[in-house]
């Protein structure tokens, strides 16, 4: 079987989606479904081998970005999804902040319910687990648990619910989130409830974690990781 076939849209899947907003907890249910969707457009890419682990995070984002129209657009579902998109600051809306201090998440799908607009964030990192061509596994593991990665969400930098989004182009994921909470059990700004633990969330795939701090007022934060380092 096909990877594409594999993690091909399901039609109860597809109904799943276009239902999403008559759900009791509609916003919930949104953020499984981007979730569900990060996954399948990572295998799609994967299928059509275009990824190269020598792209950026930017570019891996973008190439992702137009399978998830694709995949969107096929299930003919009101969801938009946007790269390097602007957190809302009244601040800079009212004249009191320089533009150029503007933060911008990495990806951001959004959704109208009868009631709300639903959003959801991510935050993107490179991330390896042994030293890569000219990257360095220490210091982006670091990055990732930094004021760069999970503390925008935690800090309030990031308003917007969301996820952390690992592009593995080295390595083994279980192995680098092995890392990833040793580095956070010696950073004096994290608790233990910080470590990530692996949960269920979508079936056959094995890289999604949660982790919850007391400061963060959206938990748990999700975390994705998305491998191609080994293609199938």
């Amino acid at each position: 079987m096909k990877i594409a076939d594999k993690y091909s849209m399901t039609e109860s899947e597809k109904n799943e989606l276009i239902t999403v907003s008559l759900s009791i907890d509609a916003e919930t249910a949104f953020e499984y479904q981007c979730s569900t969707l990060l996954v399948k457009a990572q295998l799609k890419a994967i299928s059509e081998g275009k990824i190269k682990n020598t792209w950026n995070e930017v570019a891996i984002t973008r190439h992702l970005k137009k399978h998830l129209r694709q995949i969107i657009g096929e299930i003919g579902v009101q969801y938009f999804v946007i790269p390097e998109y602007p957190e809302d600051d009244e601040e800079i809306d009212d004249g009191n902040k320089s533009p150029a201090e503007e933060v911008y998440f990495d990806l951001v799908f959004s959704s109208f319910s009868i009631s709300k607009q639903f959003y959801f964030a991510v935050e993107a990192k490179i991330i390896i687990e042994n030293n890569f061509r000219k990257r360095i596994a220490t210091t982006e593991i670091s990055e990732y648990i930094s004021n760069k990665g999970m503390r925008k969400f935690i800090e309030g930098i990031y308003k917007k619910k969301g996820c952390m989004l690992g592009y593995v182009v080295e390595g083994n994921p279980a192995a680098i989130v092995k890392k990833i909470n040793e580095k956070i059990r010696i950073d004096p700004f994290y608790k233990e409830s910080a470590i990530l633990e692996k949960k269920p969330l979508i079936e056959d795939f094995d890289c999604y974690y949660e982790s919850t701090h007391s400061e963060y007022n959206n938990n748990p934060l999700r975390h994705l990781f998305l491998d191609f380092a080994t293609k199938n």
